[in-house]
């Protein structure tokens, strides 16, 4: 309708919200890093459980 004002969507304000966050991140200082294709950043499955495996064998011995 004519003369109403747009409502930005929660994902517009999320967007908008990451983008300025971003924006105070590299303004101060910080740097990204790319991430391959297929990365995650979090540790894999298999150090997960190697690390697992060291926890429990501490803790029964």
């Amino acid at each position: 309708m004519p003369g109403k004002e747009h409502q930005p969507t929660p994902k517009e304000l999320r967007s908008r919200k990451i983008a300025e966050q971003t924006a105070a991140f590299l303004k101060a200082g910080g740097k990204i890093k790319e991430v391959s294709p297929g990365a995650s950043g979090l540790p894999s499955i298999k150090d997960v459980k190697r690390s697992y495996q060291v926890s429990i064998r501490g803790f029964l011995s």
